[in-house]
């Protein structure tokens, strides 16, 4: 199946998201419109969409010519149109100095091609020749042909054309990158399969929806084994890794640049997202508004700025020497430390001096990782941990953020391994309780994984303090694995530990829900009060609001998301107080599905991906 799908990464790529396009420029072109430009940055997909709006009018008929123009060819006196013309170039050379006469003679050359309408094509018309490209606004300004052709961001408009625009027979068309969604489509039709979501928004982020950088990306993914198909579906093992093609292509447009420019660019591949502010060497001023008009640097609203493209920070990162690198990373470090630091400049600061190989203390490490997870960046948690624990020695709750991180990237062996270690450091109380909760997670995303996370549920609620919510999780487990009976049984053994309160009776009411959806008993809308009914054999608690049970002689146990008055959800503010204190909520330790919040799956439906695990 890999070589096959090997086969089809090499071959022509469908055209995809353009169809929106393809037909207003038909429909244009039917019509008034004389002149259609697309732009777009290099690989956006200009060209094959051009072809493609040729290609649909010489379906209805139209003669449809074709041409190119390249760097090379861009100082012959009509280079790219030598093709076009059967009469050659002598011919036209002979008349070249009156415009009038070789613009007659192309007429003519023209009618010996085809009948109208006529369509021209041209790839890269910034590119034309002087001569070419004053011949092509002529012919079209007389109506002999009407031209479609495409022109690189940052590129200026041929003054012929500029002087030849009219809003009413021009369109000028932007096209932009691909969304994920149609990057999702593309890779299923291109691999032959289904692939992972996290698959497919990696690749996005990575190649910014543009499709040569992600072909190039597939292909180079495919050759190393990081693009693998596991169980009839398409995962990224490791980070996309891009082909020598696509490596080359980055470089020589880089290789075109003057030193102040390379020099931004090489900070800003090896540092990330900089400051302007920050950017002090001199020139670099002015290099950037350079940059930023050829469309190779993004500038944002507070002025931070950032290379327009992924794979070019990943290129050409790895082309800078290590030693400047180093020095680039504790530069711009320098630069942030400041009062005005921000928790986000300390954790930049951090990793960058991690990078350039400077030691760094265990406890900002741990910190900084923290800080990394919050932002739901767990490659940066994943280095930063392994910083820590390299400096620090183990911890248990460094190895839980280690090991929640694996296991959102997908590398769920090494996750479990992890894990492992951080149990076997016997952790307590709610460390213990989310190291648990994880190591559960991990088992359930692994196929045919759901009797060990059951056996870790056990084991950690035989312990001396049990927490509710892993009885929670272990019912969901349970109803994952086609056993709706138990879940329900667990679900009702811990009602009788709940109170009254409207949030503790909604969260077993929707605990019970999909258990006895799947047992096919009948469901309330208001929440079963406390204890199983008498039916299953245990006598029912009946409980007035506010009231609680005088039979139950074990302490409350309450799960995790209703304990303590003291918190309560983000962006609420404090109720006013009262002599009764209502439990609010907040966030739960465990991921979100084993607190019952939402509705749990019924009986075969899929499991959803990992949940996340919060530590105080």
């Amino acid at each position: 199946m890999v070589g096959e799908a090997t086969e089809q990464a090499f071959a022509p790529w469908p055209l995809t998201g353009r169809d929106t396009v393809v037909s207003r420029a038909t429909t244009g072109l039917r019509g008034r419109v004389r002149t259609i430009l697309m732009w777009g940055a290099s690989g956006v997909g200009k060209s094959r969409t051009v072809e493609s709006v040729g290609d649909a009018l010489a379906a209805e008929g139209w003669t449809v010519l074709r041409a190119s123009a390249t760097a090379i060819m861009s100082h012959v006196p009509l280079g790219a149109l030598l093709p076009l013309f059967p009469t050659g170039r002598a011919q036209l050379t002979d008349t070249s100095i009156d415009p009038g006469a070789l613009l007659d003679r192309a007429i003519d050359a023209l009618e010996t091609r085809g009948p109208a309408p006529r369509l021209l094509v041209i790839d890269d018309l910034g590119l034309l020749d002087p001569l070419s490209a004053t011949l092509v606004a002529q012919l079209v300004a007389v109506d002999a042909l009407r031209l479609v052709a495409t022109i690189r961001s940052g590129d200026p408009l041929p003054d012929p054309f500029v002087s030849t625009w009219s809003p009413d027979r021009s369109l000028r068309v932007e096209l932009s990158p691909l969304d994920v969604d149609t990057i999702g489509d593309l890779l299923t039709a291109v691999l032959g399969g289904p692939v992972a979501h996290r698959t497919t928004s990696d690749l996005h982020r990575e190649s910014g929806g543009n499709p040569l950088y992600l072909r190039e990306l597939v292909v180079g993914a495919l050759e190393s084994g990081r693009l693998a198909e596991e169980a009839g579906v398409w995962h990224l093992t490791g980070a996309p890794v891009g082909s020598s093609a696509l490596r080359d292509l980055i470089l020589a447009r880089v290789a075109q640049l003057d030193a102040d420019e390379r020099d931004v660019v090489d900070r800003l591949a090896v540092c990330g997202e900089l400051r302007a502010a920050h950017l002090t060497a001199p020139g670099a001023r002015a290099a950037l508004a350079r940059l930023e008009n050829a469309g190779l640097v993004h500038i944002g609203d507070r002025l931070d700025v950032r290379l327009s493209h992924p794979q070019y920070v990943a290129v050409v990162a790895s082309a800078v020497p290590r030693l400047r690198a180093a020095d680039l990373l504790l530069e711009q470090s320098a630069l942030l430390d400041g009062d005005g630091a921000t928790a986000a400049d300390a954790l930049r600061a951090v990793t960058w001096r991690l990078a350039a190989g400077a030691d760094a203390d265990p406890e900002i490490l741990a910190s900084s990782a923290r800080l990394a997870r919050q932002a739901g960046d767990h490659r940066t948690v994943e280095r930063l941990t392994a910083a820590a624990l390299a400096a620090g020695g183990p911890r248990p709750d460094l190895l839980l953020l280690r090991g929640e991180a694996l296991l959102r990237m997908g590398r769920v062996a090494e996750s479990l391994d992890v894990l492992r270690s951080a149990d076997a450091l016997a952790p307590e109380g709610e460390l213990a309780t989310a190291i648990a909760a994880t190591t559960a997670m991990a088992h359930v995303s692994v196929h045919e994984g759901l009797a060990d996370a059951l056996e870790v549920l056990r084991r950690a609620d035989a312990g001396e303090h049990p927490d509710p919510s892993l009885d929670f999780m272990r019912a969901l487990v349970e109803l994952y694995s086609n056993n709706a009976a138990e879940a329900d049984r667990i679900v009702s053994a811990l009602a009788g530990g709940f109170g009254d309160s409207p949030a503790e009776q909604a969260i077993i009411a929707a605990a019970r829900a999909q258990p006895l959806a799947a047992l096919g008993a009948p469901t309330r809308r208001s929440p079963p009060p406390g204890p199983p009914s008498s039916s299953r054999g245990r006598p029912r608690v009946r409980r007035s609001r506010g009231t609680r049970s005088r039979t139950r002689s074990t302490p409350s146990r309450r799960c995790c998301c209703t304990r303590g008055a003291s918190t309560r959800p983000a962006g609420r503010p404090p109720k006013p107080s009262s002599r009764r204190s209502t439990p609010t909520t907040r966030s739960c330790r465990a991921p979100s599905s084993s607190c019952w919040r939402g509705s749990p799956p019924t009986r075969g439906a899929s499991r959803p991906a990992p949940g996340g695990v919060a530590t105080r």
